[in-house]
């Protein structure tokens, strides 16, 4: 819109984000894992573009409700470790806080002995 004096100016929402908790707070390197991320300012108007980041990697968020979002732990390829998480709704601001997600191998068991 245009201000007084004829200047555009560009308007732009920032919503603040809080997050309180993980569950579950670690999965396999595989991913796939639906984390369940609780905390508050999350805003139904704008629940299309909610994203997830764990680390660097960022995954699609899909509102619960107005205090739970739920993401799938994207893959770290093999990475093991402790990674930061955080939401964002435009891409640009993230959220900011101390919650991690945990990535271990996972173990496969191929034979077992005595068979009978």
């Amino acid at each position: 819109f245009v201000a007084g004096g004829g200047v555009p100016t560009t308007v732009t929402s920032v919503f603040i984000v809080n997050l309180f908790s993980a569950s579950p707070r670690f999965g396999p390197t595989m991913g796939g894992t639906p984390v369940t991320l609780a905390g508050s300012g999350f805003s139904t108007s704008v629940s299309d573009r909610v994203q997830c980041r764990f680390g660097t990697t960022l995954v699609p968020g899909t509102l619960l409700n107005v205090g739970a979002i739920r993401c799938l732990a994207p893959s770290t390829d093999g990475a093991v470790g402790t990674f930061a998480v955080a939401l964002t709704f435009d891409g640009i601001f993230f959220s900011s806080s101390d919650i991690t997600y945990i990535y271990y191998t996972a173990i496969s068991i191929f034979t077992t002995t005595p068979t009978a």
